[in-house]
């Protein structure tokens, strides 16, 4: 993955079929997917390149477990949800893709703002905002929690067991975030996206609500209609315990605040199959 500025040399190898399908659905918008409507999932591109220049992986079309009846009581039910397939940012948004947008609301300075650590200091709104310049847009929580854990459900994204070398956390992160493509203390999901624990908390489309599990709709749930409060995704390299780790963890912040521990990745609708 390459963070210089040109869009010529992005290091990721991608199929041509990918690459045409990104340029046609991303930049071209809905004419572009009613074109590809009737495409069985079977032939979508695995991993895709965006207008920003960042890959993305695809996560198919079906029902997963989300939630979890152990943890937190906002995490409960724990319940099978049916999600529309979607392409998600293989990495968080880095240092280097955002500056092409905007600078961050607040900068934290030589740690943080490396072209390949992932883009911090940054509200909700920026991070909302960024995803539409890109021709995308901020994932669901439930989508977020499916890239993660995959259509079971797992702790983890790499499993059920904990593994501190996995992630970026407190005990190994000297202090701050690592970049995103790195080759060492690093997590990638059943669906191949990088990074969906640690290093960064994730922005993601929601309002939170403590209760919503209860009474969610079972397909393609876009979280409460109102609130106070933006849902987050992921945990941090600040953050020591385990639990904080878990694919089914919640955390929530006022959509304005920025902080030096929460970045965001972005998401995209894959074509539909037609009816």
């Amino acid at each position: 993955m390459s963070f210089s500025s040109s869009h010529g040399s992005r290091g990721v190898t991608v199929r041509t079929l990918g690459l045409l399908w990104a340029v046609a659905v991303l930049m071209a918008g809905p004419a572009a997917s009613a074109q590809t409507r009737g495409a069985p999932a079977a032939s979508l591109p695995k991993e895709i390149v965006a207008k920003d220049g960042a890959p993305m992986v695809l996560v198919p079309a079906g029902w997963f477990l989300m939630g979890s009846d152990d943890g937190g009581t906002d995490e409960r039910p724990r319940r099978r949800v049916f999600l529309n397939a979607f392409y998600i940012d293989k990495y968080p948004v880095a240092n280097a893709h955002f500056r092409k947008f905007a600078r961050p609301a607040h900068d934290f300075g030589s740690g943080f703002d490396q072209d390949r650590q992932p883009v911090v200091g940054v509200t909700w709104f920026q991070a909302r905002d960024y995803c539409r310049w890109a021709g995308k847009r901020l994932p669901t929580e439930a989508e977020w929690e499916k890239a993660a854990g995959g259509e079971n459900g797992q702790l983890y994204p790499w499993g059920n067991a904990w593994d501190p070398t996995k992630v970026i956390w407190a005990r190994n992160s000297g202090s701050g975030p690592h970049p995103v493509d790195r080759t060492y203390l690093t997590n990638a999901s059943p669906y191949g996206a990088v990074d969906m624990e640690g290093n960064v908390w994730n922005w993601v489309a929601d309002w939170y609500e403590a209760s919503y599990y209860s009474g969610s709709p079972d397909r393609n749930p876009q979280g409460p209609s109102t609130g106070t409060k933006r849902t987050m995704r992921g945990c941090s390299w600040l953050s020591d315990d385990p639990w904080g780790f878990r694919v089914s963890h919640r955390n929530q912040d006022y959509p304005d605040r920025w902080t030096h521990i929460t970045g965001f990745r972005c998401a995209a609708p894959a074509p539909s199959p037609a009816p």
